[in-house]
């Protein structure tokens, strides 16, 4: 419950930055938890995703972006409980935070969101959710990625 309640906030906040005028614009304040985050934006995200499947009608295009957002979504998720679990080894995490999230996030999450809501979400904007979320798990669990593959 707490991490929908961090994710609301963390969507709500996104949202109303992007309300604002350019030179309206506030520094962010990074308080919420990477998971809370995350949710709150997937709940907005699926918001926008169900508005778009009412306007309009379901195709088997639809249908299948569809499910490939939910298949990322589900294994994100995964990833998320296993770095906040306990019992999760340091390497475990190490191995998460640095390469299977990212490329997960790049190569599935992201292209299934944009083909679903194109003009509610944009790459950069996703780019920067995944890199706070990240950051958070860095700092939380001091992680720290070579840039080197």
């Amino acid at each position: 419950m707490k991490k929908q309640n961090i994710l609301s906030l963390f969507a709500l906040s996104i949202i109303l930055s992007a309300c604002q005028k350019p030179d309206e614009q506030q520094p962010q304040q990074q308080n919420t938890s990477a998971s809370t985050a995350y949710h709150s934006t997937v709940e907005t995200i699926n918001g926008v995703a169900t508005q778009a499947a009412d306007n309009k009608q379901t195709t088997p295009s639809t249908i299948s972006n569809q499910q490939q957002f939910n298949q990322a979504d589900q294994k994100i998720s995964a990833f998320m409980d296993q770095i906040e679990d306990s019992n999760t080894s340091q390497n475990l995490r190490h191995q998460i935070i640095c390469q299977d999230y990212p490329n997960l996030y790049t190569q599935q999450y992201i292209p299934a969101l944009l083909k679903l809501s194109p003009k509610n979400t944009d790459q950069k904007s996703l780019l920067e959710q995944m890199n706070f979320i990240l950051n958070d798990y860095k700092q939380r669990y001091n992680i720290k990625c070579s840039s080197v593959k």
